[in-house]
């Protein structure tokens, strides 16, 4: 019985894919800090955006990475599903 590659199997491709999502939003999270031209609009998009964000801090940080990393697996699974089967 041949092996699984890594590259091939699913969970892997969607666990690349959540940790982009988490690079992302660490840009976005640390833009908000860095450009100070519409701070109350950033913060606005970044509460509507995710649960529990209350500001620049590090449990708000926390709970948006957890966010977007189980956002990544939804969509995933998601895509996976709807895909045709090679």
């Amino acid at each position: 019985m041949a092996k699984k590659s890594k590259r091939n199997n699913h969970s892997y491709g969607v666990h690349r894919l959540g940790l982009f999502f988490v690079a992302v939003f660490t840009l976005c999270f640390f833009w908000g800090l860095v450009n100070t031209a519409e701070p109350i609009l950033h913060m606005s998009l970044m509460k509507l955006s995710f649960i529990g964000f209350e500001g620049f801090d590090s449990v708000s940080y926390f709970y948006g990475a957890v966010q977007v990393y189980l956002w990544a697996w939804i969509y995933g699974f998601a895509w996976h599903s709807i895909m045709p089967k090679k």
